[in-house]
């Protein structure tokens, strides 16, 4: 039986086929602003994201990674992991 929310409306399936974020389309690589985008649209809340720092050599602000891969049936009530380049300050760091 299909479960309901508090308000009497059937509550959405969870789960949702994972998009490509790394596969680069047309030369350019996914941003990871557009990535978080397309993950709020599926309904994705951002607080199951974990973004990682990837290592030097990308262009920074790209996703070069994800977990679970592309295509796969993923429970949106897990978190998904995403590697991505990044600046960060010495200082920051501390």
């Amino acid at each position: 039986m299909p479960l309901r929310s508090g308000d009497g409306r059937r509550a959405a399936d969870t789960a949702v086929r994972m998009p490509d974020f790394c596969s680069p389309r047309r030369g350019v690589r996914q941003t990871v602003d557009a990535a978080l985008a397309s993950l709020e649209q599926l309904g994705v809340e951002a607080d199951r994201v974990v973004l990682r720092a990837a290592g030097a050599g990308w262009v920074t602000g790209t996703v070069v990674g994800q977990v679970p891969a592309a295509g796969v049936q993923w429970d949106r009530s897990r978190a998904l992991r995403c590697s991505a380049s990044a600046r960060f300050r010495r200082d920051s760091c501390s």
